[in-house]
């Protein structure tokens, strides 16, 4: 495992995490799971416009709605996935019956923990591993912190949008 910076898990950290859904009322559990996330797990939770955007990996499912949530957090990457895989679990998503990339009624993922620069793969990496590529993640992202910066290489994240192939993306709200 390679963890670059020196963190203290109590002092409040700046994350950022994607919510995406597609199946079973998807609006409706990205919301839900905001209010999880503001009401059990985050300070000052706030989150971006909703969009609807077209599968990547698995091409043959429905739409995703996708947003991004910024808040504090006090405590390890680690505490947050957990914190995340309930709120998952609450809302129906069951790793072990749904197809990898495929379908699911939530999925939360932590897009950026503070500076934090993480390496622990398959369990976590921090930023995420393909927030680069993702436009469904990167617009909602901008949208609430347009002046973001990677911590990896310092580039601001809006350079990474143009390097980005066709990936059709509209807000809903």
């Amino acid at each position: 495992m390679r963890v670059k910076n020196n963190v203290s898990w109590n002092c409040p950290q700046t994350v950022f995490l994607g919510l995406g859904a597609n199946i079973k009322n998807p609006a409706d559990n990205l919301s839900k799971a905001f209010e999880h996330l503001k009401n059990e797990v985050l300070e000052g939770a706030c989150l971006s416009s909703l969009y609807i955007t077209e599968p990547m990996d698995v091409k043959e499912q429905p739409e995703f709605i996708n947003a991004v949530c910024r808040g504090q957090f006090r405590g390890s990457p680690q505490e947050l996935l957990a914190a995340i895989h309930l709120i998952e679990d609450s809302l129906g998503r069951d790793r072990s019956r749904e197809q990898r990339r495929g379908p699911r009624p939530i999925d939360i993922d932590i897009l950026l923990f503070g500076s934090l620069v993480l390496n622990n793969p398959p369990l976590l990496v921090i930023p995420h591993e393909r927030l680069r590529d993702r436009k469904f993640a990167l617009v909602p992202l901008l949208e609430i912190a347009p002046d973001l910066i990677d911590p990896v290489n310092g580039a601001p994240y809006a350079s990474y949008i143009a390097e980005i192939e066709d990936q059709l993306i509209s807000r809903l709200n």
